[in-house]
């Protein structure tokens, strides 16, 4: 500030000042002045340093200036300082004090929805956690069938982030005993090549599911690529959470495979799954030109039953008639409920007793919201929606799964 006042101020005598003046210089210069104005005279260089009274208030103007342009001391204090760590994590993981605030965003279900159905064209992996505590509080965990889709989805997740993976699940807690097999089938599920280990590490968090974390671990439990299809409509549910997570075809040309199974007549349950599948390729995709278009390209690659079926998805999506492969669903449904097994009579039986297909057909979340048309996930199990159990009478038990 001295160095500034002295370029401004004209020099009247020799004083050029080209260099700045550091502290000691001018102590030794004030106590030079005091010293000769005590005995009467003064330095040489005085009169160049005593500016007149309009040099003065001029110099005190430019200080002011400077003095106002410097920020204070209080603006410091105020400022918020975040290291890269603590940008990081602000982006990469939300801490738990802030998780209240921004969980608000899913208030209700449909707030989920949304926020899934666009997933896959803007991923915000950082969210998932405060959306599966979301979840969890309105209930969508309560059923692990019903659950299926967003098991689905959070493997994907999962799949999609193999780096932030222990720090998503770690966020994913705590959760209900009860619930905490949604993130185990969901770590299963993922495929990673360290899934076990992942499952192995969050074992002490669920001490309550051990047996289930023992079946995945060291049982026969299956990730979701050898999980075979006519286990249930849950796992054609769970195969497209997997797709609105990561927009990956492979889950979609699973269920694509899946509708080979409508011709079968010795089987109850393949034909009733490969007519819901065709149900959810037709809705999923009415909004979707990147499922269309996969649709297309497989016409070309699929023969027999299969080509059959997806060729009236196809043209059904292209002429906004959706509405007719859901009735053409029901009337074939209606249709094996009324013939029954041909080749194996003890098909039905069995079909009841090992509980594996769930008709509440439909876009579950979409029925529920009233709003089909913003393209929300069309998903077969749920108890929000019935569907087709009512329109088809098939009173089969849903699976008493841990």
């Amino acid at each position: 500030m001295i160095e500034a006042a002295a370029t401004l101020m004209p020099a009247t005598g020799s004083l050029v000042t080209s260099a700045p003046m550091t502290s000691a210089p001018v102590a030794e210069l004030s106590r030079r002045l005091v010293f000769n104005r005590a005995r009467g005279h003064a330095e040489p260089h005085t009169a160049a340093i005593r500016p007149s009274p309009v040099k003065r208030a001029a110099l005190v103007l430019w200080v002011g200036i400077l003095v106002a342009l410097l920020p204070s001391s209080a603006a410091y204090a105020q400022a918020e300082v975040r290291s890269p760590w603590q940008a990081t994590a602000s982006a990469g993981s939300t801490p738990r004090a802030d998780r209240d605030a921004e969980a608000t965003e899913f208030r209700r279900p449909d707030d989920l929805v949304r926020w899934i159905t666009a997933y896959r064209a803007a991923p915000t992996p950082e969210r998932v956690p405060d959306a599966v505590q979301a979840m969890s509080r309105m209930g969508l965990f309560r059923d692990a069938e019903t659950a299926a889709f967003y098991i689905g989805f959070i493997a994907g997740v999962l799949a999609d982030n193999q780096v932030d993976a222990p720090r998503l699940i770690d966020a994913f807690f705590p959760l209900p005993p009860a619930q905490q097999a949604v993130v185990i089938k969901a770590i299963a599920y993922s495929g990673l090549p360290d899934w076990k280990r992942l499952l192995g590490r969050f074992a002490e968090y669920m001490p309550a599911r051990k047996t289930l974390i023992a079946h995945y671990l060291y049982g026969p439990g299956k990730t979701l690529a050898t999980v075979p299809l006519d286990n249930g409509n849950a796992v054609v549910d769970t195969l497209w959470g997997f797709y609105f997570a990561t927009g990956g075809y492979e889950p979609v040309l699973r269920i694509i495979n899946a509708l080979a199974w409508a011709a079968e007549d010795d089987n109850v349950q393949r034909p009733v799954i490969a007519h819901m599948a065709k149900v959810t390729l037709s809705s999923n995709a009415a909004n979707d030109e990147n499922l269309l278009a996969l649709y297309q390209v497989q016409l070309g690659y699929v023969s027999g039953p299969t080509r059959k079926h997806l060729r009236e998805v196809v043209d059904a999506i292209e002429r906004f008639e959706t509405h007719k492969v859901r009735r053409g669903a029901e009337q074939a449904i209606r249709e094996i409920r009324a013939r029954g097994p041909v080749k194996a009579p003890s098909a039905w039986a069995k079909a009841d007793q090992i509980g594996q297909t769930v008709l509440a057909v439909g876009c579950v979340v979409a029925s529920a919201l009233g709003h089909p048309e913003i393209g929300v996930p069309c998903v077969i199990t749920g108890a929000v929606y019935s569907g087709l159990s009512k329109l088809a009478d098939i009173g089969w038990a849903k699976p008493g799964r841990p």
